[in-house]
């Protein structure tokens, strides 16, 4: 069974949280091109699987629909994944995901296609428009939490996606990477985790993005509006003995975003991007088969982001990189204490730490009714993140001012894919959220 969208739909309330909130997280963890087997296992069978679902949020209130997908069809590792949501507050959604699509006549060229259009009668943005605060930066480090537009509003995205898989280390002799689990742990197939050595070991990748972004908001307080079309650019070199759930490794990655001011964009901006991340194995003892510390280190610049305030103190941002894009934290990822993209500016940095404990018990997969979703292990998870948002990139913004969450999660893995529901504490409050994957 190859990659990870079957797992959405195992779990099905979690694939309704993922593709439906206001501000959906896309791939921030690019991954090779990969199939994943059982022990012993040398093909993968085709799969497929369609679930209805319904949840309730503030957000949304009652909402329900229907998931569905497939993998192993067409190619081993590509996969496919369609969904429609409908609630009782007049919001309305789809979304269509097809991952990993080998190119012909090109066997390391490797297509994403992903694309959603909603209408959302709750949708929130921390932009500059709040009457009550036109004297402060949104989103800034110092901002008022309360300083948001929310109202009706139209959200949606289409990207189409290259990756192009380098012929060196372990992916000099085959494109597409191959790992065998014994009770959802690597028991063959590592790609990475020894030297750190491209040259040698791990999947370097260029991965090439064209995206466009539409987003509005029309509230009480203010309305919001912006487009956005461009392409990103990024060179990964992921040297983890197994993406999907690492052991031991590291993963590298550079960014480049840019929307030129072309067609129908709101304006032109640009943003930078690092991302760097550790994995240190601690071995096993009696109640965990395996433990294992993560560490992510992020920073972000947008050079084209410029502020001012004007005569009558209203502060004005131009050329800001929009939401899901540029020096963002809170939400799905990083700062998992706050809401969904709450602090944006010029120059962010963020920090995480999580200690991950898989049991050796594994009473969810005992459950009769819950074997379609082939429940491998549980997971107890502890966390704690630094970062910050900044009007300029310099030394300070790396230690002074730093906001902060700790937390705990509870992750499984099913259908050969990593499930979490994190719970955060901030200085803001208290916040849930469910994903797939680990969130670095």
């Amino acid at each position: 069974m190859s990659k990870h969208f079957l797992a959405r739909l195992a779990g099905a309330a979690l694939a309704a949280l993922f593709l439906c909130l206001p501000s959906p997280a896309r791939a921030i963890n690019p991954t090779p091109a990969w199939v994943v087997y059982d022990q012993g296992q040398e093909k993968a069978e085709p799969r497929w699987l369609a679930l209805p679902y319904a949840f309730y949020s503030d957000t949304f209130s009652f909402a329900g629909g229907v998931a569905g997908g497939g993998t192993g069809y067409y190619q081993e590792q590509m996969a496919f994944f369609a969904a429609g949501l409908g609630s009782t507050n007049s919001t309305f959604a789809g979304y269509f995901y097809l991952v990993d699509l080998q190119a012909p006549f090109f066997e390391r060229l490797f297509l994403t296609i992903d694309f959603s259009d909603g209408y959302f009668t709750k949708q929130r943005i921390y932009a500059q428009g709040n009457p009550a605060y036109r004297s402060e930066q949104a989103g800034s480090n110092s901002s008022n939490s309360q300083d948001y537009l929310e109202g009706k509003g139209w959200y949606s995205w289409f990207d189409l996606i290259g990756k192009y898989v380098l012929p060196i280390g372990a992916g000099r002799s085959q494109a597409i990477q191959h790992y065998w689990l014994k009770d959802g742990l690597l028991a063959e197939g590592a790609t990475g985790g020894g030297e750190w050595n491209p040259l040698k070991s791990g999947v370097s990748q260029v991965r090439m993005r064209a995206f466009a972004q539409h987003m509005s908001v029309d509230g009480d307080e203010g309305d919001y509006s912006v487009r956005t079309n461009g392409l990103e650019a990024s060179f990964i070199y992921d040297n983890r003995d197994y993406p999907g759930n690492p052991n031991t490794g590291s993963y590298q990655s550079f960014t480049i975003n840019h929307d030129f001011g072309w067609f129908d964009s709101t304006g032109s901006w640009n943003n930078l991007e690092l991302d760097l991340r550790k994995y240190v194995p601690l071995g096993t003892d009696s109640w965990f088969k395996q433990r294992v510390l993560a560490f992510d280190f992020w920073t972000a610049y947008s050079e084209s982001w410029q502020s001012h305030t004007t005569a009558d103190g209203v502060v004005v941002i131009d050329d800001r990189a929009p939401p899901n894009f540029g020096p963002n934290l809170g939400g799905f990822y990083r700062m998992r204490g706050y809401p969904q993209n709450r602090f944006a500016d010029k120059a962010a940095i963020y920090y995480g730490g999580e200690l991950r404990l898989t049991a050796r018990a594994n009473p969810l997969g005992e459950i009769s009714w819950l074997k379609f979703a082939d429940i491998d292990w549980m997971q107890l998870v502890l966390f704690a993140e630094l970062g910050r948002v900044s009007d300029d990139y310099d030394a300070s913004m790396f230690v002074e001012d730093l906001k902060w969450d700790v937390g705990a999660g509870f992750r499984f893995m099913a259908q050969k894919v990593v499930l979490r529901l994190d719970l955060a504490h901030s200085d803001e409050g208290m916040a849930m959220w469910a994903m797939v994957g680990h969130p670095f």
